[in-house]
């Protein structure tokens, strides 16, 4: 349906997130012209959620409607850090880095005025989708985007292993679609199907393991149930379980490699409501219409378990990108696995290579990779991507999905918030 003309009551800056041009209008702070073949429909939504920009204030909810806020300042929030803790690794936690000092952006009242404070910026929150970046009609399964937590289950391992603060449901909340997750059938028996990220040390043999192992309660049987009650309730987005490195453990403590496509592995997914799909060749020529079909539960989510790396998917691992390169050498890292050839679902590893995990270092990271999923002239840089992996889904989560085109509610925006809050609380790192 086309329409003459339209114009609303929007700052220049929700203009140009709408994809249109401002216009004069008398008596107007700003207005946005609406091209005449356009369809205003989906348009007239997200000025709904846009007129509030003219307010310098933070807002007091993380999205006004969902999956199309924009703020045209950070939300700023005081903390007080622990005491042996700094105000980058209380902001990495909470989901943000520490805010910049000068210039326009004022703290909030009494922030960082006291010992131990300081104020975070916890990114935009909510973004509308870049243009370009959801998956057109007949797009392939393996082009299409996912924010992808690396190592999702590491949120209850020791400090140095965490890749994640949070548990998977909160994750899925602050925006992730895919999960790395790694396996154990702990004392062989699938019934006790734990989670994992270890080293097996085979120059001693393979009764020698190093790292981090999930609790009893944390079992995948414990977990999946409460993803797939996420899932029912949130009907338009497809969420992947990407297994991978599945080992069975002995009661000698010995770790044997095991299949994570064949044997008794997929059917405990399967077991548990979960589509599996095990065969590589159907996951590289699925259109995501296909998938999200395949991947339809009885109580109206989508949820898909397919073999990782290894297996049906391109890992793209790469050792050398260390904190010694920055975030220069990662970016060199997503052109090179960007530019090559893909006939398979892939990963782009968008964090650092580290030995012992540093929360602050990731948050700024994410930073970066949010801004080139927005920014126009980095735009083409993950145009196309797949499994967009990325270490503290606090950290810019719920901005780098909804900007690839993730559906996020206010309520899970705000619990995600809640839930990094509460892991910083939990870790030391914060005092209130």
């Amino acid at each position: 349906m086309a329409h003459a003309s339209w114009a609303w009551r929007i700052p220049l800056f929700g203009c140009l997130a709408l994809g249109t041009r401002p216009v004069a209008a008398s008596g107007d702070e700003g207005a946005c012209s609406l091209p005449e073949d356009a369809e205003a429909s989906g348009l007239l939504q997200k000025q709904m959620s846009l007129s509030h920009l003219g307010s310098d204030a933070p807002p007091t909810s993380l999205g006004q409607t969902a999956s199309t806020a924009v703020y045209r300042r950070p939300r700023l929030v005081p903390v007080k850090v622990g005491a042996n803790s700094t105000c980058a690794e209380s902001c990495a936690i909470m989901g943000g880095v520490p805010a910049e000092s000068g210039g326009t952006q004022e703290a909030p009242q009494g922030a960082g005025s006291s010992p131990g404070g300081c104020t975070c910026d916890l990114g935009p929150g909510v973004v509308p989708a870049v243009r370009g970046a959801a998956p057109s009609s007949g797009a392939l399964f393996r082009e299409s985007p996912f924010l992808m937590t690396h190592d999702a289950a590491t949120y209850s391992a020791d400090y140095t292993a965490k890749t994640q603060y949070v548990d998977l449901v909160s994750q899925l909340r602050c925006g992730v679609r895919a999960f790395d997750l790694r396996t154990v059938a702990w004392y062989d028996d699938y019934r006790r199907l734990k989670y994992q990220h270890v080293t097996v040390d085979e120059r001693v043999g393979t009764c020698k393991a190093i790292g981090f192992v999930s609790d009893d309660d944390q079992r995948v049987q414990d977990t999946v149930p409460a993803m797939i009650e996420w899932c029912n309730k949130n009907p338009t987005e497809l969420v992947v379980l990407v297994v991978s490195h599945c080992y069975t453990r002995d009661r000698w403590a010995c770790w044997r490699s095991r299949s994570c496509s064949e044997g008794e592995l997929p059917g405990v997914f399967s077991d548990l409501g979960v589509k599996t799909m095990t065969d590589c060749d159907k996951l590289n020529s699925w259109t995501l219409e296909e998938a999200k079909s395949f991947a339809r539960l009885p109580g109206g989510g989508m949820l898909l378990m397919i073999p990782g790396e290894g297996y049906c998917v391109e890992g793209n691992w790469d050792p050398d990108v260390t904190l010694a390169g920055g975030v220069d050498g990662v970016r060199s890292y997503v052109e090179k696995t960007m530019a090559a050839s893909h006939e398979a679902p892939f990963q782009v590893q968008a964090f650092f290579q580290q030995k012992f995990i540093t929360p602050e270092l990731s948050a700024d990271l994410n930073k970066n990779v949010y801004e080139w999923v927005t920014t126009p002239s980095d735009a083409p840089l993950l145009k196309g991507v797949n499994f967009l992996e990325v270490n503290l889904a606090c950290a810019y989560g719920t901005s780098i999905s909804s900007a690839l085109g993730a559906t996020i509610s206010d309520e899970d925006g705000n619990q995600c918030q809640q839930a990094c809050q509460d892991a910083c609380k939990r870790s030391g790192a914060c005092t209130q």
